[in-house]
């Protein structure tokens, strides 16, 4: 490999294109005469060309000698021309010349898209070419974006847009008609259709109202995506959607099994037609009138003093702030007891802890006297 060290090569020696494998990525950026006289103009003040052109040795089919590629500097070519310049400064990527092959073309062409970015931006449609040319020559998508500078999701809309545009959609596009968005979304359009959706778009421009040329292009894309129905990928999504919802909706019959479902509340009806059977029939047992009373209660037939003292207590308990804890039912008797008899619950807990007290000392004392007793037998 050379280590570029800068030579010197006549203009008439140096070749822009080679085709079917090498055409320069620069199609018309730049090279507008107002541009190139410029230039021109520069290197002829000084006389010379300061920034060295690159050039690749390459080989092609039919021809002995090997060819000067020029792969960066078509600009200071075109302009050392124009200014009468006969020789220019070059460096050259190569001491031996290589094979002009596809894919070595492809590599020189990333290789100058990468240079050509950094130095004056070439426009959307002349990077679109070569993304599509890149891609063409075996580039992935993240390889392409890399040399381009563009996402990928950018160079996948606008080379697929390019093979669906009619030419003049191209063209349009190409001379800054319209935007790169409106480009996509008119080569969405049909073919037969694209020409008048263009002139629309082309009037509302023309007209200053960019708002409505947007929204004009929107609307024709729209209506022909509509019309197509969906894509491939679309059915591809939904199909993934419609599976991912059978297994959710399996999966969640299988958790409604797993936990039963509650039981329904009976309906008023059924409570009216319990009560009326409870009265022609009158219960006996206590839990079971309870239970009548509760239905009249809900039915608004039994107001809360019609209730029995059962449900009066239950409810006293389960009233929010107090304990619902059941007490202990001989207490509760007791309770109930010095209630009726007016006798105070602190003088029920001191007869209560005097009895414990009694208790105890009773024990004691029985503990004692087994004791004397089994001393007494040892001797």
């Amino acid at each position: 490999m050379s280590d570029l060290t800068q030579h010197t090569a006549k203009l008439s020696e140096l070749a822009l294109e080679i085709p079917p494998f090498w055409t320069n990525p620069r199609v018309f950026t730049g090279l507008d005469k107002p541009s190139l006289n410029e230039l021109a103009a520069d290197i002829k003040a000084k006389e010379r060309v300061i920034d060295p052109l690159t050039v690749q040795l390459v080989t092609v089919p039919g021809r002995a000698e090997p060819i000067k590629l020029v792969t960066d500097g078509q600009r200071r070519h075109i302009a050392a021309g124009m200014a009468k310049i006969s020789e220019v400064p070059v460096v050259y990527l190569t001491e031996e010349p290589v094979e002009l092959t596809k894919e070595f073309a492809t590599k020189l062409l990333s290789d100058a898209m990468s240079i050509g970015n950094l130095r004056e931006t070439i426009s959307s449609y002349e990077q679109a070419l070569a993304a599509a040319r890149l891609k063409e020559g075996g580039c992935n998508g993240k390889e392409v974006s890399r040399v381009i500078r563009r996402s990928e999701a950018w160079v996948s809309r606008m080379t697929k847009a390019l093979t669906k545009a009619t030419p003049t959609l191209i063209q349009d596009w190409k001379a800054g008609k319209i935007t790169d968005e409106q480009f996509k979304d008119l080569s969405d359009v049909k073919i037969e259709d694209q020409v008048e959706a263009l002139k629309e778009t082309r009037d509302a421009r023309e007209s200053g109202n960019k708002t409505e040329a947007r929204a004009k292009v929107k609307e024709l894309a729209a209506k022909f995506k509509a019309e197509r129905g969906p894509s491939k990928a679309e059915l591809k999504r939904q199909a993934k959607a419609a599976r991912q919802a059978k297994k959710d909706a399996k999966k969640a019959g299988k958790v409604a099994a797993a936990k039963p479902a509650l039981p329904m509340p009976p309906s008023r009806s059924t409570l009216a037609h319990l009560v009326e059977l409870g009265k022609s029939k009158p219960a006996t047992h206590e839990y079971a009138k309870g239970v009548l009373d509760a239905f009249r209660y809900v039915l608004g037939e039994l107001a809360d003093a019609g209730l029995a003292k059962p449900w009066h207590a239950y409810i006293q308990r389960a009233a929010p702030g107090k304990s619902t804890a059941k007490k202990p039912l001989k207490l509760m008797r007791k309770v109930a007891k010095a209630k009726r008899g007016k006798v105070s619950t602190s003088d029920l807990a001191a007869k209560a802890k005097g009895k414990r007290g009694a208790r105890a000392q009773r024990k004691a004392d029985r503990d004692q006297v087994a004791k004397a007793r089994a001393k007494a037998s040892k001797k």
